[in-house]
């Protein structure tokens, strides 16, 4: 009991001890020349990307709609129309040759 308590405070004591002397140099980039550059991310980036790169709109779309109506088949043959014209399958994953 006493020799499992004492493994435990060397241990406890290294593991504080080593993580206070970490360097955290490298890390990050531009760290270790002082020139670290913040890029912040657009707000709502996720979203507006999709409409930039592929023209999808929310509440716009075939997944808008439930499938199998007539809106949904009207607007996802444009998708796919829209997707084929960029070389992209209707997943919009790349065709392949």
């Amino acid at each position: 009991m006493k020799r499992t308590l004492t493994i435990g405070l060397i241990i406890s004591a290294t593991l504080r001890t080593g993580c206070k002397t970490m360097q955290m140099d490298g890390n990050y980039i531009g760290q270790k020349s002082g020139g670290l550059i913040h890029y912040p991310h657009e707000e709502f980036g996720a979203t507006r990307q999709l409409e930039r790169w592929y023209g999808w709109e929310w509440g716009k779309t075939s997944s808008a709609y439930p499938p199998g109506s007539p809106e949904y088949n009207r607007l996802r043959k444009l998708e796919i129309e829209r997707l084929a014209s960029m070389g992209l399958d209707p997943m919009g994953r790349p065709l392949r040759d």
